[in-house]
């Protein structure tokens, strides 16, 4: 009998499938999960090649909670309300892993409203966390979207934390391509009462057409024909890169879009922050007043929430593309 992976594993099967599973998201979807079991658990793991990937306690997911109890290393969730038709993959005949949009739904019920929202970034970006990677994270397709997130929820009436997941995907924002891109979006638009700062969500990587040819922004307000850039190179990246990126930005500039850069530290110290967010404003011709009590110290909390953590190497602080992001309106020292 077949095993369905949920919550965590799930999450961690999801997170590893471009290079163990690369045709998953392909694969079959149902809903129907009443044939899975948690009693053949390590003989279906084993035979997944799963048993030694996949951290211990193992979730698994089942629809009744009869001779499903007492396996060790396993979590049981049962689940026994009907699910949308899409709402589990049949990655190989004795395995069914939780769809990307059913994992969103199912960490929200555990995850703090920040970390439900930084989930949702991920699962809708095109980045993956990634222990052996000098960067912390790896690139890879998205594995969903907000939309597919969004219907999938409006047919979970009865499943648990369906509010809590609406609340949190009204925050994400499709596109991210690294946990930078995503702390530049999360410490601008996060609402005052989290540690953000309420600007209007942008989009992520967004093209545009200029007269160079086609180029990507990092965070794009469209209306307010404003972009932000992360440059996370070293200062001593090159002369070739230098003058790639002042090209790069003037052509975006030709094209009707005002580019500011930002730096790493300009989201990890608070003076430069409160910089950058002065300049945004400015060019933005927006005000921004806080009205939160105590919202310093909940901005140092989102703060230390989305930051990578530091590494030896600079190249973790890099941006994912190669042209990286523009060398210029550097804030001051």
């Amino acid at each position: 009998m077949p095993i369905c992976l949920s919550h965590q594993s799930a999450l961690e099967y999801l997170r590893a499938s471009d290079e163990r599973d690369p045709h998953l998201l392909s694969a079959p979807r149902t809903g129907k999960i009443e044939g899975t079991t948690i009693a053949n658990a390590e003989e279906a793991l084993a035979e997944a090649s799963l048993q030694f990937f996949l951290e211990r306690p193992v979730h698994l997911l089942v629809a009744s909670d009869k001779n499903t109890s007492g396996t060790a290393g396993v979590v049981r969730h049962v689940n026994t309300s009907p699910l949308p038709r899409r709402a589990v993959i049949q990655a190989m005949p004795s395995l069914f892993v939780a769809a990307p949009e059913f994992v969103f739904l199912q960490m929200a019920s555990l995850l703090s409203e920040a970390d439900a929202i930084l989930l949702g970034f991920e699962l809708c970006g095109s980045y993956v966390p990634d222990v052996h990677d000098m960067r912390g994270f790896r690139i890879r397709d998205p594995l969903t979207n907000m939309r597919r997130i969004g219907a999938f929820l409006n047919g979970c009436s009865g499943q648990r934390g369906v509010h809590m997941a609406r609340k949190a995907l009204a925050h994400v924002v499709d596109g991210s391509a690294s946990p930078m891109e995503t702390a530049m979006a999360v410490m601008l638009t996060f609402p005052t009462r989290l540690g953000g700062m309420g600007f209007e969500r942008p989009e992520l990587n967004k093209e545009i057409v200029t007269e160079a040819g086609v180029r990507k922004i990092d965070l794009l307000w469209p209306r307010l024909k404003f972009g932000l850039e992360y440059n996370g190179r070293p200062y001593h990246a090159g002369e070739q890169a230098h003058e790639r990126d002042e090209r790069r930005k003037n052509a975006i500039l030709a094209s009707g879009v005002e580019l500011m850069t930002v730096y790493y530290k300009d989201i990890a110290q608070s003076f430069y922050f409160d910089q950058l967010v002065s300049r945004i404003c400015k060019a933005t011709h927006q005000r921004r007043r806080v009205r939160v009590k105590d919202f310093k110290f909940r901005q140092s909390l989102l703060r230390a929430k989305v930051l990578p953590a530091l590494r030896s190497s600079e190249s973790w602080m890099a941006s994912p593309r190669e042209n990286g992001g523009v060398d210029c309106l550097r804030c001051a020292d």
